[in-house]
């Protein structure tokens, strides 16, 4: 069924007007909603890059300040051991991480077991045993036992902690 309104028109004009002026108001607040949503995601995304930045900083810091808080013998101690630890493999730090924790390694066959462990040679092991100790990190001491010599390496008491730290 179709109304006519006026003179030959199938359609209201002012009522077609006003339809469109409602329909205009709603696509412009629509939009303006979801440039408020955008620009507020876009404004969270950057504040969160600035906090994340924020905080790799702080813990940067804070990891200086506690390095900062080692009197000068430790940090002496600290900063050598990185030092000579540099030029090493990776295998001496391992041999050092379980003098570190064994407190004493001796000569023969706890040497031969470390070698089988770490899958090297025992002549290898006491190569880097008598290198770390020219470099002070280690000590070689021998101990009589009965009428036997017994050979044994520990780490030099000033590296300990510096040790401990770097190793583990």
């Amino acid at each position: 069924m179709q109304v006519v309104y006026g003179k030959n028109t199938l359609i209201n004009w002012e009522l077609a007007c006003v339809y469109a002026l409602i329909s205009l108001v709603f696509s412009i607040f629509g939009s303006y909603a979801i440039a408020l949503r955008r620009g507020a995601e876009a404004l969270d995304t950057i504040l969160h890059e600035e906090l994340e930045e924020r905080d790799t900083s702080i813990q940067r810091l804070t990891t200086k300040l506690k390095e900062a808080e080692r009197d000068p013998a430790e940090e002496y101690h600290y900063r050598t051991a990185q030092d000579i630890l540099g030029n090493f493999p990776d295998t001496a730090k391992a041999i050092l991480r379980y003098v570190w924790t064994h407190e004493k390694l001796f000569a023969g066959d706890p040497i031969a077991q470390l070698g089988k462990a770490l899958g090297i040679d025992t002549n290898l092991i006491l190569s880097i045993l008598n290198d770390l100790s020219a470099k002070s990190l280690l000590t070689k001491n021998w101990d009589m036992i009965g009428n036997h010599s017994v050979t044994w390496w520990g780490i030099t008491s000033g590296y300990k902690n510096a040790l401990g730290k770097i190793l583990f």
